[in-house]
């Protein structure tokens, strides 16, 4: 055996080593990772992590070790996760080339009130951008500061006013973002620290800013109770006091105040009751029916006792009815005649109650126990009415927040 033969032989273990080493090393670029579909599905699969340039621009990843890989781009899926805790998030930009908008990966720095995304173009330029949810993505505009024989030189850019716009919830330091540098680092260091900020400040917002916590809602619900009839009047005195079931279904639209545990609250309400049976009024008389379409337009005054998951509170207020439709069946037996009196009446109302509340996402329940004293006056004669009504109330408030 010559000597070139026995290099052969010697080479082939060594050819074997770096060829499994290669092989290996190539798994090992694919490492575990998740993406986020078009359609927001969270998948498990295995993602290659390369250079931000290349992470930029498409996601490799197989779906098994041994599995053919497969390209995404910034169009096909939402973001994709990396195991060492790097998330890219696909987004539009614009071109610096031309006025175009291209599809990229941005590499999502930080988390939280703001959100700051970094993406390293092709000529290795890095550019920062800012997102403050639910409002749209903002490019930082600056550069890297120059150094020239050791001496600084700040290049130009907006991106100092661009951030000291954006973060409204927390004093910024001016002194620390004037000489913010236009770095990874930095950015990342002074948006962190903001959020930070923010975050302790949210906790305690409620109770720190309630102006522009305000709901205004569409509240519905039922009345269950009594109502106590009185009449005063020259042709049915001596009326006595009658109770009777009432229900009722009211819509109104109010002011919610989440914040604050004394707030006005004005409502509008739509309620229908009927009373009857009311038996020999006078000699030969007799009132068997009335029905009563009343809009009540309260303010009341609530307080809460108490914050918690349930709130207690109670309620006093002033209001005006409007009784636009009142019809009284009048009978006289003895000349077998019946009739209809329909009048039209306006009235002042006092009210008191207490109640439960209890508040959930954009929604709050309400259970309370009103007691109404309502005053009604026909307009064309001295005829009185008044009602006392006892009432449980169940209501919800659907709510929107005004901005």
């Amino acid at each position: 055996m010559n000597d070139s033969t026995m290099f052969s032989l010697r080479s082939i273990p060594i050819v074997l080593f770096v060829v499994f080493s290669l092989n290996i090393h190539a798994q090992n670029l694919f490492n575990p990772g998740k993406i986020v579909t078009s359609k927001g599905d969270t998948v498990s699969v295995l993602i290659k992590d390369r250079p931000d340039k290349l992470n930029s621009s498409e996601c490799v990843v197989k779906t098994s070790a041994r599995g053919k890989s497969i390209t995404y781009t910034p169009i096909d899926i939402r973001s994709y996760i990396l195991e060492n805790g790097k998330i890219y998030v696909s987004g539009k930009i614009g071109n610096t080339e031309s006025k175009d908008s291209i599809s990229v990966f941005l590499q999502k720095l930080v988390g939280g009130e703001v959100n700051l995304y970094f993406w390293r173009g092709s000529q290795g330029k890095d550019r920062y951008f800012a997102e403050v949810p639910p409002d749209g993505m903002l490019e930082l505009e600056g550069q890297k500061d120059t150094y020239i024989n050791g001496q600084r030189y700040r290049a130009d850019g907006k991106y100092q006013k661009q951030l000291n716009s954006i973060m409204t919830k927390c004093v910024i330091d001016q002194g620390a973002l004037a000489e913010l540098r236009y770095i990874r680092t930095d950015m990342t260091k002074f948006v962190v620290t903001y959020n930070k900020c923010s975050e302790i400040r949210n906790q305690t917002y409620q109770y720190l800013e309630p102006k522009g916590k305000h709901f205004f809602g569409v509240r519905v619900g039922t009345n269950i109770g009594y109502v106590n009839f009185i009449a005063s009047n020259v042709a049915i005195k001596g009326v006595p006091t009658s109770s009777m079931p009432m229900i009722s279904v009211f819509g109104s639209f109010q002011l919610v105040d989440m914040d604050r545990k004394l707030y006005l609250q004005p409502e509008l309400q739509f309620v229908m009751m009927k009373i009857g049976n009311f038996k020999q009024v006078k000699p030969n008389v007799d009132i068997s029916e009335i029905r009563n379409n009343l809009i009540y337009i309260p303010v009341t005054l609530k307080y809460d006792l108490l914050r918690g998951a349930i709130t207690p509170y109670i309620y006093a207020g002033l209001g005006m009815s409007l009784n636009f439709s009142s019809t009284m069946k009048v009978n006289y037996p003895a000349r077998s005649l019946s009739k209809e009196c329909v009048n039209r009446k306006v009235g002042a109302q006092v009210i008191l109650g207490a109640g439960l509340k209890w508040k959930r996402p954009h929604r709050e329940y309400a259970l309370d126990y009103r007691v109404y004293e309502t005053s009604l006056h026909r307009t064309n004669s001295s005829f009185d009415t008044f009602l006392y009504s006892n009432n449980l109330t169940f209501s919800v408030a659907l709510e929107k927040k005004r901005k």
